[in-house]
């Protein structure tokens, strides 16, 4: 039997342990963009919940099941051109999604939905380029030569050995050739 093993040194990094890495390395602005969703949606659902009248709110409190509720709303006034829908986090009583902001309010509004989309394009562009560099370098080595601060989010290699039974497969093969 032989024991065949691979140099590891020129271990080719694949395109999936390639995006793995680079949304390893791009956990943190995953972390703002959830903190600044968190933000949004606070902030929306004091808005909204600000403009239901005091009686809606208490009878909802009272008969819940019997009031229309959104927990959602698409975001309608001054600044708004696309139908981008908030999420509340909770149930409002509300009969349509559509839910229109005063100037005050939609700036407020518009500025925190900035911030997410920033932090999101900041995120699709970082880890495109992570994962675009990682690839063209291609193997492991190369990485931790080159980036040597990625090393800790390169996937360990196990160490794999492929056993053959080379004598057995040739007193096979002169068995059946003779």
């Amino acid at each position: 039997m032989y024991l065949i093993t691979k140099n590891y040194t020129k271990m080719r990094i694949s395109k999936e342990k390639a995006e793995n890495i680079a949304i390893e390395v791009c956990k943190p602005i995953e972390a703002k963009i959830k903190i600044a969703k968190e933000e949004l949606q606070k902030a929306v659902l004091s808005i909204v919940e600000s403009h239901v009248p005091k009686e809606i709110q208490a009878a909802f409190k009272k008969h819940h099941r019997y009031i229309e509720t959104r927990s959602y709303i698409y975001p309608d006034g001054i600044g708004f051109s696309s139908r981008k829908q908030i999420m509340l986090g909770k149930s409002v009583p509300l009969v349509d999604s559509t839910f229109k902001f005063n100037a005050a309010d939609s700036k407020t509004v518009n500025k925190l939905l900035d911030a997410v989309s920033d932090l999101e394009k900041l995120y699709a562009e970082s880890k495109l380029r992570f994962q675009n560099t990682i690839l063209g370098l291609g193997t492991y080595a190369k990485v931790k030569e080159q980036l040597p601060e990625l090393e800790k989010f390169l996937p360990p290699i196990t160490s794999v050995a492929l056993v053959l039974p080379i004598k057995e497969v040739r007193k096979q093969i002169k068995e059946l050739s003779a």
